[in-house]
């Protein structure tokens, strides 16, 4: 997901209002909002799951052990420099 940050938090408040997700602020800090999936939520990841892994087996199908490990090392090194 790409968003703008002020984005998310419309986006979380409209998952809440549909019964996806509950949130929660913590109370050590209460800068700290805790999110939780719903039963409904869950069911609807849970339907997901099917469609992302034949999506995956499209795109990445055709690739070999060893490539698919390359990539996740290419994108793993990726990930840990856009952090820093």
């Amino acid at each position: 997901m790409f968003t703008r940050h002020p984005d998310i938090t419309r986006l979380l408040d409209r998952r809440a209002v549909s019964g996806l997700i509950e949130h929660d602020r913590s109370h050590e800090d209460r800068r700290v909002l805790v999110l939780t999936a719903t039963r409904k939520g869950l069911k609807l990841l849970e339907g997901m799951n099917r469609p992302m892994a034949d999506l995956h087996r499209r795109q990445l199908g055709h690739m070999e052990r060893a490539e698919l490990k390359e990539l996740i090392r290419l994108l793993q090194k990726l990930r840990a420099d856009a952090l820093t």
